[in-house]
């Protein structure tokens, strides 16, 4: 990768936060996820919150920077073909169903987890990923 749009690396991090806003909100799954959790979720203090922010967003970093390096392999650096929302997407798309689904999965399994919380998780991360990749895609263009 000779240069990095640092642009796409912000809007990708910052992503998973618009979507699990959205996601988990009272419009979308909030009350399933929240009505499954066990024990109920508990309110936290607002130093705990802050941190869990700033973890999200670390984390969301790392997993941009992995994604431009896995929807930017050595194989597509020649054809800017590739360099496409929809290209980025489905790359993201694979990560959440090749390696966050199991391990969403096997979670639940171990953790005795309700299936529809499970559910709800595995699809905020898909589409998180599709979004984070097409973006990271779409911004940055090898060749």
């Amino acid at each position: 990768m000779e240069e990095i749009n640092w642009l796409s690396i912000a809007i990708a991090s910052i992503t998973p936060a618009l979507v699990g806003a959205i996601w988990y909100s009272k419009f979308l799954f909030g009350p399933i996820w929240i009505n499954d959790a066990d024990p109920p979720e508990q309110k936290r203090s607002t130093t705990k919150v802050l941190l869990a922010v700033l973890a999200s967003f670390l984390v969301s970093l790392v997993l941009s920077f992995v994604l431009l390096n896995f929807n930017n392999s050595p194989a597509d650096q020649d054809s800017v073909a590739f360099d496409t929302f929809q290209h980025g997407a489905w790359h993201g798309a694979f990560i959440g169903l090749i390696v966050i689904a199991p391990v969403l999965i096997l979670n639940g399994l171990l953790e005795v987890k309700n299936w529809k919380r499970v559910a709800i998780n595995l699809g905020y991360w898909v589409v998180s990923l599709m979004l984070m990749g097409g973006v990271l895609d779409a911004m940055n263009h090898w060749g």
